[in-house]
């Protein structure tokens, strides 16, 4: 039976620094996105729902 490869527990500071810096890039063009209106309707009406006693 093939053996699964073994996976590292743990990665170094600078692959992890290089793994944020790629998706803070790949990302950022969706973070300037608006929320569209009924997004942000549904967004309201939940946050209401919390306050509400």
């Amino acid at each position: 039976m093939p053996r699964k490869p073994s996976m590292p527990q743990t990665i170094s500071s600078s692959v992890a620094k290089q793994i944020d810096e790629n998706l803070r890039r790949i990302y950022a063009p969706t973070l300037k996105e608006e929320i569209p209106d009924h997004l942000q309707a549904l967004l309201k009406q939940l946050r209401d729902k919390d306050a509400a006693p």
